[in-house]
């Protein structure tokens, strides 16, 4: 019987491979990058995402419960408010300059 290779705690997995790892979608951990509701670390090179072996395991270790309702009580906390897209605040401006122009040219 072959027994396993250890695994280096600091090899690097991708988003793929961490989802995998948790038993959860990749959307889910883009997500949680995203708006920051979990505290599981990640290493951003360009536009690569790499999770730490070890921060995963850690990360899963965390979140080990022994009742339903210690689980309820680690759901990641919802957003406070939706974050606008940094060129949504440009766009109402310029709108409001053109009706503005529209309104003085009448």
């Amino acid at each position: 019987m072959q027994t396993a290779a250890p695994i280096d705690p600091n090899q690097m997995l991708s988003t793929e491979d961490a989802a995998a790892l948790l038993g959860l979608k990749p959307a889910t951990l883009s997500n949680w990058r995203e708006d920051g509701s979990v505290d599981l670390a990640f290493s951003k090179f360009g536009r690569s995402v790499r999770y730490r072996y070890a921060d995963v395991i850690a990360f899963a270790d965390r979140r080990r419960c022994l009742s339903t309702l210690a689980a309820r009580r680690l759901k990641p906390a919802a957003p406070e408010a939706p974050v606008p897209h940094p060129t949504a605040k440009r766009r109402q401006v310029r709108q409001r300059e053109r009706d503005l122009l529209d309104f003085t040219h009448d």
